[in-house]
C-alpha cells in the first residue's frame, strides 16, 4: 500500500485551518444552516455534532483525540448511528490508498457510515474535501483551537490537493 507522508513544512502550513476555527456551538449553529452533506474528521467534532442530533453523511474518526484515546462511550456513540462501518489503516503524519479508496466508497454511497481508522485521521480531512462535493460541509478538529469548518468549493479543493501533491 503507497502512502504519501506529510513534510516539516507542510505540517507547518497545515497549522492554518482551511476554514473559520468555531468552538462547538458555534459549529451547530453554521452546520444547520447547510442542507448539504456533512462530512467530520475526529471522534470530538464527530460527537459533539451526533449529540446534538446532526448525524453526519460520514465520520472519520480513530478513537483518540490530541493522541490519546477518548472515552470508549464516544466511540460506541458514533457507531450506534451508523448501520455502514468502515475500516481503515493509515499511519500517522501519512494519507494512504486504501484510505482515499474508503473515503470515495463512503461519500459515494447513498446510505450514511463512518469510517474507523486504525493510526491516524487527521490528515484524512484533506481527502474529505478533495473527494467531496461542491457545497459539502468538512468539519474536522483543529487541535487546541476548536472545529474548523469548511464548505466545499473549487478554491478549498484546490488548496487540499495542493498540499496532497506536496506530500512526499
Amino acid at each position: 500500500m503507497t502512502a504519501k507522508k506529510l513534510t516539516a513544512e507542510l505540517r507547518g502550513l497545515l497549522k492554518t485551518p482551511l476554514g473559520p476555527v468555531m468552538d462547538n456551538e458555534e459549529a451547530v449553529l453554521a452546520v444547520k444552516q447547510y442542507v448539504e452533506r456533512l462530512i467530520t474528521v475526529g471522534d470530538i467534532c464527530s460527537y459533539e455534532l451526533i449529540m446534538r442530533g446532526i448525524v453526519p453523511h460520514v465520520s472519520i474518526y480513530d478513537g483518540r483525540s490530541l493522541r490519546q484515546g477518548v472515552n470508549h462511550n464516544i466511540v460506541e456513540l458514533i457507531e450506534r448511528h451508523y448501520a455502514k462501518k468502515h475500516h481503515v489503516k493509515n499511519e500517522r503524519g501519512t494519507i494512504n490508498e486504501d484510505a482515499i479508496a474508503v473515503i470515495e466508497r463512503a461519500l459515494a454511497d447513498a446510505q450514511n457510515s463512518c469510517i474507523m481508522v486504525d493510526g491516524e485521521e487527521d490528515l484524512l480531512a484533506l481527502v474529505a474535501i478533495m473527494k467531496g462535493r461542491e457545497g459539502d460541509i468538512v468539519v474536522y478538529g483543529q487541535p487546541n483551537a476548536g472545529a474548523v469548518f469548511v464548505k466545499v468549493d473549487a478554491e478549498v479543493k484546490r488548496k487540499a490537493k495542493m498540499i496532497y501533491d506536496r506530500m512526499e
